[in-house]
């Protein structure tokens, strides 16, 4: 690497390693680092990223710390490897349309941190686990829709979103484009005939699940805030939605049905 590069890479380090990610694992902390420079255009959409030998050699982290960090990215889809050519930053992608459930305010007034969201599982699942009721679902199974969901390029969050699986059974027949670019709650209206017009909110904190502090990249064990959401059609429940949160500098913005966007509130026009 040219001594440009070097000096490249130490700066990338003293600007984007923040002290309030210290408490996460290592990968994390370079995880936070790369994503926010590749948030801001530090590298650029199609840009080359270092290599994880220099990473590690002019920042203070192991080569197998810069490798679980950009394996990270790559299962987020920030980043794509190409095999003999290296890493090199993804093109850039569009956050979802309208959030709702998860709107996390912004520093700029009356802003949201946009979200982008990757899907992880789509299945169809036929256990009834105890909330099932909450939909009056008598259908033989339910849809499974989890996202992992990149809040502002700050924080990760896990999201599990349940459907019947015999009324929306098409949601089992959409892209994986269209399932991260498109608040679930407008395929639901313009789709479905099921405009949300009531959503009742369960908040509960305490340690977030195992395997989920292993998907956002949080220590096992971390409290965090597990958000329950029934999303209503009419007097009918329509979906269960369970977001997962960890601890972030951030406030959650949570409203009734009083502000619901306009158009959510009926189905469209044919």
């Amino acid at each position: 690497m040219s001594i440009n590069g070097k000096e490249l890479l130490r700066y990338f380090y003293q600007r984007y390693h923040r002290a309030g990610v210290n408490g996460l694992p290592k990968y994390h902390q370079l995880r936070h680092g790369l994503a926010s420079a590749i948030a801001e255009g530090f590298w650029k959409p199609g840009e080359k990223m270092p290599a994880e030998l220099d990473l590690a050699r002019f920042t203070p982290f192991s080569l197998g710390t810069v490798q679980k960090a950009l394996r990270a990215l790559v299962e987020e889809g920030l980043v794509v490897r190409q095999q003999g050519r290296g890493t090199f930053v993804a093109e850039k992608k569009t956050p979802m349309d309208m959030p709702w459930s998860l709107r996390v305010i912004s520093e700029e007034e009356g802003k949201f941190l946009p979200l982008y969201p990757k899907v992880l599982i789509r299945k169809r699942i036929s256990n009834r686990p105890p909330w099932r009721n909450i939909l009056n679902s008598y259908s033989r199974s339910l849809i499974q829709i989890d996202r992992l969901v990149d809040v502002g390029r700050e924080f990760l969050s896990y999201s599990k979103f349940y459907l019947d699986g015999e009324r929306f059974s098409g949601f089992m027949k959409k892209s994986r484009k269209e399932l991260e670019s498109t608040n679930f709650k407008n395929i639901l209206r313009r789709e479905f005939g099921a405009p949300i017009t009531k959503m009742d909110y369960l908040l509960k904190i305490l340690a977030l699940p195992s395997d989920i502090c292993k998907a956002i990249g949080v220590r096992r064990g971390t409290v965090g805030l597990i958000y329950g959401v029934i999303g209503y059609s009419g007097a009918n429940p329509v979906y269960y939605q369970e977001i997962f949160i960890p601890p972030n500098k951030r406030r959650l913005f949570i409203s009734d049905k009083s502000s619901l966007p306009e158009g959510w509130l009926v189905p469209p026009r044919e």
